[in-house]
């Protein structure tokens, strides 16, 4: 559900929605999920304004609560700016939080040791949390022609918590809150850290009637 509101010079919008699953997985000899079955839910809320701030400059803020079975509540802020530089070029900045919320395979996932049926090589992990990324953007789009069409970004993320596989004590039980008792070799873990930047560039030319040409690239360094 979305709703938009004009208000004295505000854009806002507002809104939220819900989403539910049943799994029903049947385990083979060696890949299990615990438990098989499971219901997931998510949902989410939002609201965002988009306000002029002089002739030639809107900002908008917003933010995003999602739910879900694993983390519970995670917040989504997001910021931009947009310069119009004259009427055919624009320069624009972003500042943005986002997650990656656990799946099945991180928390209910197990790889049996097959020299052992009631040992585990990989057990879900019971303390991994959502991957965050928090991200800076800023971009040019400029359409110097009627017919041509370009713009550049440059963005950096810093991710946080990533997802990574970790050695368990030997003849250790997984924690407290695992669905399994027995003993596990590796846990999956959120210990990961890493960056990305790098510049996204596209072009589109009309070149005749009926004739379009697009060309994009990615240079980036994780």
């Amino acid at each position: 559900a979305q709703h938009l509101l004009r208000l004295d010079g505000h854009n806002l919008a507002w809104g939220g929605g819900y989403r539910y699953s049943r799994d029903r997985i049947d385990n083979g000899p060696l890949l299990r999920f615990t438990p098989a079955r499971r219901s997931l839910r998510w949902s989410h809320l939002f609201v965002q304004d988009e306000v002029k701030l002089a002739q030639d400059v809107r900002a908008s803020a917003g933010v995003r609560i999602e739910h879900n079975v694993y983390t519970g509540s995670e917040v989504l802020p997001s910021l931009r700016l947009a310069w119009d530089v004259d009427a055919r070029s624009m320069l624009w900045a972003a500042l943005s939080r986002t997650v990656r919320a656990p799946s099945r395979i991180d928390r209910d996932f197990y790889v049996i040791d097959p020299r052992d049926p009631d040992a585990y090589l990989v057990g879900g992990g019971a303390d991994v949390v959502a991957e965050t990324a928090r991200v800076a953007e800023l971009g040019y789009r400029a359409q110097p022609l009627p017919s041509l069409s370009w713009s550049a970004t440059a963005f950096y993320t810093d991710f946080e918590r990533l997802r990574s596989l970790e050695r368990a004590q030997a003849g250790a039980n997984p924690p407290a809150a695992s669905p399994v008792a027995s003993p596990v070799a590796y846990v999956l873990q959120s210990l990961g850290k890493g960056g990305l930047r790098g510049v996204e560039l596209w072009a589109s030319w009309q070149a005749a009637r009926g004739w379009r040409l697009h060309a994009g690239a990615v240079l980036q360094d994780v």
